[in-house]
This record gives structure tokens, sequence and C-alpha cells, in this order.
């Protein structure tokens, strides 16, 4: 998903005029919708990483009070992984 929303938005514009052909509205309404598309995936990428930051954050704070050696780095993994849909909480 994450290779397709990249080349999505380095595209941008070829893919509005290409989707507008292809969509069944007037083009105003195709437009619209294109748009659309762009600022939800925009918002979930965003919300993705913030949230894999916070688990991160939160998952070193709980190694330093267990007293984990390595804490933060234990953290940045957790955060990274956090981004990986198998490997991170369901």
């Amino acid at each position: 998903m994450f290779f397709v929303m990249y080349y999505i938005f380095m595209n941008f514009h070829y893919v509005v005029i290409r989707s507008t052909e292809y969509l069944p509205f007037r083009q105003s309404n195709a437009i619209w919708l294109v748009r659309q598309f762009e600022h939800i995936s925009r918002a979930i990428l965003l919300g993705q990483i913030l949230i894999s930051c916070l688990q991160g954050f939160l998952g070193g704070v709980g190694f330093v009070i267990f007293g984990l050696p390595d804490a933060v780095l234990w953290g940045i993994i957790m955060a990274v992984l956090s981004l990986v849909p198998v490997v991170g909480p369901h």
C-alpha cells in the first residue's frame, strides 16, 4: 500500500487526469472524488506514522520503568516494527 500511495503522490496530476477519464461521473465530481482520496490517504499515512512513534515512545518508557537494558534502542525498534502490518500490534 505504501508503494501505491508513494507513486500516486509523486504523479498526482497524471493520476487525476487518467482517473477522471475512467470514472463514470462528470469531470468536476471525479476531480472532487480524487482530491478526497488524496486528503484521506495523506491523513492515514500521517496517522500511521504518529501512532507508530507514540507506540515506540510508550514502549520505551515501559522498558525504562522495568529496567530493560538499551530501552531507547528497543523503543525505536518497536516504533519501526509497528509500521509493518504483520509484525506490529494487531
